[in-house]
């Protein structure tokens, strides 16, 4: 007798779920980018945040995360999809680009 169990029937989750929760897939990142605030209160685009980051984002949530190389989790943020959200949220942070660097002296 193995000491090892067999594999479970239908253990997996289906193809196309988000397998940290097992239902559907969250609408992540399409082919439009959105903005978010980062930590300096600079607006920064989901496809360019820059500073070697990368972006996760959660339309239906309205949130982005912010990752590293690695994936770790460096900064979270509410989704605007565009300047009109950003507008209406109040938000008068200045857009940079991703050369723009993050935590530094001179951030807006």
């Amino acid at each position: 007798m193995s000491p090892h169990a067999p594999p479970l029937s239908g253990s997996l989750p289906p193809e196309g779920a988000d397998p940290a929760w097992g239902g559907p897939a969250p609408d992540r990142m399409s082919s439009d980018a959105g903005y978010f605030m980062d930590w300096d209160g600079n607006v920064r685009r989901t496809d360019d945040p820059g500073g070697g980051y990368r972006c996760d984002v959660d339309r239906g949530a309205r949130y982005v995360g912010v990752l590293s190389k690695s994936g770790a989790l460096v900064h979270e943020a509410t989704f605007y999809k565009d300047q009109a959200a950003l507008d209406k949220a109040g938000i008068k942070g200045t857009l940079v680009p991703g050369s723009h660097p993050w935590g530094k002296e001179g951030a807006a």
